[in-house]
């Protein structure tokens, strides 16, 4: 845009559209009210006199306003800590530069109407504004700015960034004044007019204008648009009137250029300093060449000269890396927040790498070598380090290094041209990757400043620099690598050497690293919390011990300097050791960090509300080892945290930490606890003591009640009431309850819908699983339900995995069915196919229902769905080990079914503990123990030879006792003695129940009474409480036996397990198969020969001794009798 037009359209609009007849009008009122105030003989405020409108101030107010700016007092700097000056309450600088844009508008206004009606200029003829009122408020505004600025040098980042001395409006307030200025100069040649003196405006004014907007840019965008707009009007007065081209001010044109490099405005800093300079900068590539001209006319007849430019190609070197680091912001959003410092216009054209090239290219080649000092490789250098760029960053410094090689140098080696600043800003860019070979570049050139060993700079010539030692930032921007990468050992190393400095009684040498400060301290513990090591915490732990110990020695001997280089630990270090311990789950050790917390900074400065947060998480964590216990003490620390936030050390709860106790209470399956805590969330509105703001509880979301429903199903209550339980969650939330047509609304989200769908999974409840899919269906499509593609797939998944828990015989058809309807709405355009999760559910439902024959087909079908590319993933273990359990619950022969079981084994391709469990189980069903044994052989062999993961476990070896139990071999109960021998001498084994049952197993089927006696009452009851399956086996052995006394013993048996029930081992009460079994140990004695020839009489004789209420064989040719006479066989 021309600064003409600029201008003349900038002036336009400040007069406010004023047009003649309204000049006239305004003007006559102007007399009348000037009558009527002099017959008054009153007097307004300046208050009064800003809100009376354009044209209607009379010589007293005009003379008032005048008088108000003529004496600009400074803004009070010794103000309270952290504020800004006060440069906007009444008599301030910014407040007196709008009364002056008041003046200048009243007296346009005259110029205006003076052009309308000659008659009443007579009216104004006195010289209201002068020079004076103009410069006192340009001059203590100025100084205001420098103070300011002064100012925020206190300040820290955060405080800096939420303070402004002027904003957009105060900004367009001082164009204002300077265009209505402009404009009256213009108006009169610089000659003094009818109402203000001719040397109001010179070149001073837009001069002090640019400086003060270059310097507000710093928190105002705008103001780089106002000091470029200054800079305009400066160059044109210089044409228009003739003169010779001066020096550029170096101070002036800085100023503009660090607004602009302020705002990542690089192309236009560099083409204004271009062309001051009077020379074209060159650009890096041809992407760069094609660059818009500025938004405004910069041409500038004044000349800056070389030996004056260097802070100014600083300031655009700083540019063109702001430039690439905005650009980057935007390229990542979600890794890097977006700055509001950002001119979008600017990045989109221009990549990071292409900027920091340009900024790379002008110091290297348009610079003048004797202007090059360490702020302009900075400049640079911390370009490359912000956008993480370490390599690069290293490869530039070698360049710079080359090119500032002194020409007096001889030798191959010198000292290097540049300071530590420069090479801080390489380690930073390395610790910014955050990659391990980064890593590792930065490590290799922190010893090399370390010890000042020679770095070589490959350019065709042998030639080393010596890197300055490193300081304090050096470490620890390399404590900061290790944190990142969750490097302890060596952070540790690092630290305690640091730490070693402070504690010796000798001088200080050169060579010694620099006592640690606070961010040396966090990225240990961030090194510590990010390491694998499973002592991590336990060393962090010992880390913060040790700084108390030092904190409270330097608290004894009254060193004040010593305790604010931060030795003792701060509020920061103590919250990042307990984020150490919340990821790494060490409750025990959070704890004790808050009473350490507690006791080194008590009277309320203790532990807030984060810390306390972090080590419930803790617990969370802990939970996963021992739920139990972590449920336990994460509630009492949770109520501790009540206690404290009802007495006011700590501001309400938030619901985060509710729901962080929901999920304890759901992973230790403390159902009616988390339904305690839900019923406090949800009564938090209608109970009157929460109305109070420092006791409210937070409203429940639908992860509040997930959780819930979660510890519902984890819970160890297996009756119905639970689900009951559950599904009153779902209607408090509006779920229709049966019979319910109202589509009134539901606050219900699809993962809620499916934690309810997992309890019912749990428990088997296939049909009210299937009901409550077919709802969450018709939901969505109402618009009631919020569709979720990947929800909805684990909602079909948990329905599946309900039906393969069912023990209906049509289970396997319904989930076939519920597979293909998955199939059906895929081919539709549904967006989602069944995964290899459903398929293997599908797999077993067949196995429980023994259908081999579609196990094996779907088995091949998901082979070639893989092979076409329509799932994923190929058949995997569980595919595998499903069909071979749908081959062993199957008709098929004995030979057919091991075959097709080794054949599906090979076809894994590698040895897996699953596989072999399920063909050792198939091997025991057909009693065949020389083979288990030897697949057992095999499997060892296998794991030696590293083939398997894991070797043989408990299960496996039980197969095998099963195997020989069912054996026809003579030599059955030996082989099994012998290798339940090896069980119990094997260390790596832990024997559980069911082992011993296996061995038990051998005695019962054979009537080996005398040892299942001994085994069950030494053996079993010595190492585990014995449950119904043990005594049951017993008395079955007093039935296969052939002594005549086995009724009494059976009865003795009953009453012993009776007692042992009644004195709270619940796992004692006989069942039917229990009873059963002593029916036919008294019936060995008697003249029936089988339970089918008894009458009702004698069964009801038998059902009073028992003292049972129903006969244990339902039918005559019932399961049980057939089952236990098929033991024999």
């Amino acid at each position: 845009m021309a600064l003409g037009a600029t201008v003349e359209a900038h002036c336009v609009a400040s007069s406010n559209d004023i047009t003649t007849e309204d000049a006239f009008g305004k003007m006559s009122q102007v007399v009348r009210n000037d009558k009527a105030r002099n017959n008054d003989d009153t007097r307004l405020s300046i208050q009064q006199i800003l809100k009376q409108p354009i044209g209607s101030l009379d010589h007293q107010s005009i003379t008032t306003l005048c008088n108000s700016v003529r004496f600009v007092p400074n803004a009070n700097c010794q103000s309270k800590k952290y504020q800004t000056p006060n440069v906007n309450s009444k008599g301030s600088s910014l407040w007196c530069l709008k009364v002056l844009e008041r003046i200048l508008s009243e007296i346009i206004f005259w110029e205006e109407a003076k052009k309308s009606d000659r008659q009443t200029s007579s009216n104004h003829q006195t010289i209201y504004l002068k020079s004076i009122h103009v410069f006192s408020v340009l001059t203590t505004l100025s100084h205001d700015i420098r103070n300011h600025k002064n100012h925020r040098k206190k300040l820290n980042y955060w405080q800096k960034k939420h303070q402004k001395l002027m904003n957009a409006s105060d900004i367009q307030c001082l164009k204002n004044v300077v265009c209505a200025l402009y404009q009256l100069h213009n108006s009169r040649n610089g000659n003094d007019g009818p109402t203000w003196e001719g040397s109001c405006f010179s070149q001073d004014v837009p001069s002090f204008a640019t400086m003060i907007a270059a310097e507000a840019s710093k928190t105002e965008k705008s103001g780089v648009d106002a000091a470029l707009f200054f800079l305009d009007i400066m160059n044109r007065m210089t044409r228009d009137a003739g003169r010779k081209v001066e020096e550029e001010d170096p101070r002036l044109i800085g100023a503009v250029l660090n607004g602009l490099a302020q705002w990542g405005r690089a192309e236009e800093a560099q083409i204004l300093l271009g062309r001051t300079l009077g020379v074209e900068i060159s650009m890096a590539n041809k992407k760069l060449s094609a660059i818009q001209s500025l938004d405004h006319d910069v041409t500038c007849p004044r000349k800056l000269t070389q030996s004056q430019a260097g802070p100014c190609y600083d300031a655009v070197l700083r540019a063109w890396s702001k430039c690439a680091l905005l650009t980057q912001q935007q390229i990542q959003p979600n890794t890097i927040k977006f700055d509001e410092q950002s001119d979008k216009s600017v990045k989109k054209r221009l990549a990071p790498v292409d900027a920091m090239s340009q900024a790379l290219h002008i110091l290297l080649t348009q610079m003048p070598p004797e202007q090059i000092s360490n702020r302009s490789c900075s400049a640079v250098l911390q370009g490359y380090g912000a956008l993480g760029m370490g390599k690069e960053a290293e490869d530039a410094l070698l360049k710079i290094e080359w090119m500032l090689k002194s020409p007096l140098e001889e030798g191959p080696i010198a000292s290097s041209s540049l300071d530590v600043a420069c090479y801080n800003s390489i380690l930073h860019g390395y610790c910014k990757a955050s990659k391990r070979e980064d890593m590792h570049s930065a490590v290799k050139l922190f010893q090399a400043m370390k010890t000042e060993t020679p770095i070589e700079i490959n350019t065709g010539s042998s030639f080393f620099v010596i890197p300055p030692m490193p300081d304090i930032i050096s470490y620890a921007s390399l404590l900061n690598c290790y944190g990142k990468l969750g490097m302890a050992s060596e952070a540790e190393k690092l630290i305690n050497s640091m730490m070693s400095v402070g504690t010796t009684t000798r001088k200080p040498l050169e060579t010694d690293p620099p006592e640690p400060t606070i961010a040396c301290y966090i990225s240990t513990m961030q090194a510590f919390e990010n390491s694998f090591d499973r002592d991590a915490p336990a060393r962090a732990l010992a880390l913060l011990q040790r700084l108390e110990s030092i904190g409270q020695d330097s608290e004894n001997k009254r060193d004040k300097r010593s305790r604010r280089s931060n030795r003792m630990p701060n509020r920061i270090i103590y919250n990042y050791a307990l984020r150490c311990m919340s990821k790494h789950g060490r409750g025990e050790e959070a704890e004790k960090i808050l009473n350490m917390f507690n006791k080194a900074h008590p009277n309320c400065n203790g532990p807030d509300i984060y810390a306390y947060a972090l080590a419930l998480r803790a617990w969370e964590r802990v939970g996963k080892i021992n739920p139990k216990m972590a449920a336990e003490r994460a509630e009492k620390l949770f109520i501790e945290m009540k206690n404290l936030s009802s007495e006011g050390y700590l501001p309400p709860l938030e619901l985060s930490s509710y729901n962080t106790l929901l999920g304890i209470f759901a992973r230790a399956g403390l159902a009616y606890k988390a339904e305690c805590l839900l019923h406090e969330l949800e009564v938090s509105k209608s109970s009157e003591w929460n109305q109070v703001e420092s006791f409210r509880a937070p409203e429940p979301n639908q992860m509040s009640y997930n959780l819930v429903i979660k510890a519902i199903s984890r819970s160890n209550e297996k009756n119905s009431v639970t689900v009951e339980r559950a599904w009153n969650i779902l209607y408090r939330l509006g779920y229709p309850k049966k019979g319910d047509t109202s589509r009134t609304p539901m606050q219900l989200s699809i993962d809620t819908l499916n934690s309810m769908l997992k309890l019912l999974s749990k428990r088997g409840l296939a049909a009210e699983a299937e009901s409550l899919l077919n709802a969450m269906d018709d939901f969505i499509v109402e618009g009631r339900l919020k569709r979720n593609i990947a929800a909805l797939l684990s909602s079909y998944e948990a329905t599946l995995e309900a039906l393969g828990r069912c023990k209906t015989i049509d289970a396997a058809k319904r989930a076939e069915e519920l597979v293909t309807r998955m199939e059906v709405v895929g081919e539709l355009g549904g967006e989602f196919q069944p995964s290899l999760l459903a398929y293997n559910t599908l797999l077993n439902c067949y196995a429980n229902a023994g259908m081999a024959g579609k196990s094996e087909a779907l088995l091949e079908r998901i082979n070639q769905m893989h092979e076409a590319g329509r799932i994923s993933s190929p058949p995997d273990i569980v595919s595998f080990g499903s069909t071979i359990k749908a081959i062993a619950n199957s008709g098929k022969s004995q030979e057919n079914a091991v075959a097709r079981a080794e054949a599906l084994a090979k076809s894994v391709g590698h040895g897996n503990e699953v596989i072999y469990a399920l063909r050792l189980k198939l091997l025991a069903k057909w009693g065949l123990g020389e083979e288990a044994e030897r697949l057992l052989a095999k499997m060892k062999e296998e794991y030696g030879s590293g083939n398997l993961k894991n070797g043989p476990s408990v299960v496996h070896y039980t197969c095998v006792l099963n195997a020989w139990a069912k054996s026809d071999d003579e030599n059955a109960v030996s082989r099994a003695e012998a290798l339940f021998r090896s069980m119990t001498e094997n260390n790596e084994i832990d024997l559980d129940l069911a082992a011993y049952h296996g061995m038990m197993l051998n005695y019962s089927l054979r009537g080996q009474v005398e040892k299942a006696e001994t085994f069950l009452f030494d053996d079993i009851m010595a190492a585990h409480k014995p449950n119904r399956n043990s005594f049951t086996m017993l008395i079955d052995a007093y039935a296969r036996c052939s002594s005549k006394d086995v009724g009494e013993k059976a009865m003795k048996t009953l009453n012993k397990m009776r007692e042992l029930h009644a004195a709270g081992n619940k796992e004692l009460a006989p069942d039917d198969v229990t009873y059963a079994s002593v029916i036919r140990c008294k019936m060995k004695n008697g003249k029936l020969s089988s339970i089918r020839d008894m009458t009702e009489f004698e069964k009801f004789l038998m059902m009073r001794e028992l003292q049972i209420e129903s006969w244990p064989f339902r039918h005559q040719e019932s399961y049980l009798e057939a089952s236990l006479l098929d033991k024999t066989k």
